[in-house]
């Protein structure tokens, strides 16, 4: 994203090649999801209106948890054949039980 370009010098990227110019924008790491996204999470603007809605809790998501979900919604909504691999069914049935873990916490349950 924008933080990583910024910070690396203009000519690096305009003198190096076209492969190193992709593998540079397409740096991955959840710290840099993290730094372009802040200001959209939920975890970041929901202090806000704690008071005005019902008792919530946050469960981070795993990149596997995240990439599963998309899978299962290409799948099951877009139609788009052989997305959901087995090992995203196990992983969504993980996620399924620790929401269900989440949701029987006492503070949620008043």
């Amino acid at each position: 994203g924008i933080w990583l370009v910024s910070l690396l010098p203009l000519y690096s990227i305009m003198d190096c090649g076209h492969e190193t110019i992709n593998s540079a924008l397409s740096f991955d790491s959840e710290h840099k999801r993290r730094a372009e996204n802040l200001a959209f999470d939920l975890d970041v603007w929901y202090p806000l209106l704690q008071d005005l809605t019902f008792p919530t809790t946050f469960i981070p998501l795993a990149v596997a948890e995240a990439q599963a979900i998309v899978r299962y919604y290409n799948q099951s909504i877009r139609g788009i054949r052989n997305s959901l691999m087995p090992e995203d069914a196990v992983c969504l049935l993980k996620l399924e039980h620790r929401i269900d873990a989440a949701l029987q916490r006492e503070e949620l349950q008043n």
